[in-house]
């Protein structure tokens, strides 16, 4: 079966730590791995910026590790 992009569709990146290390993930995909929050999350916002510019919608997540509660940081208008 093939992968069909949906250009109207909203993209979705989430930060999150496990172990220690900061992950990004853009739709369930890996993106990478950070040692620093601020370094995860703002290479999440600046990739979110980017698809917005080539007129895709963007919505960056950040996961809290100590509760599991998640928190929508950015989002396209």
């Amino acid at each position: 079966m093939r992968d069909v992009i949906v250009e109207d569709a909203q993209i979705t990146l989430v930060v999150f730590c496990r172990s220690g290390i900061w992950r990004v993930m853009i739709n369930d995909q890996f993106y990478g791995d950070y040692v620093r929050k601020d370094w995860a999350l703002q290479s999440a916002l600046d990739r979110a910026h980017e698809l917005r510019s080539s007129g895709r919608r963007a919505q960056v997540k950040l996961t809290d590790h100590r509760t599991n509660s998640v928190s929508v940081i950015d989002e396209s208008p």
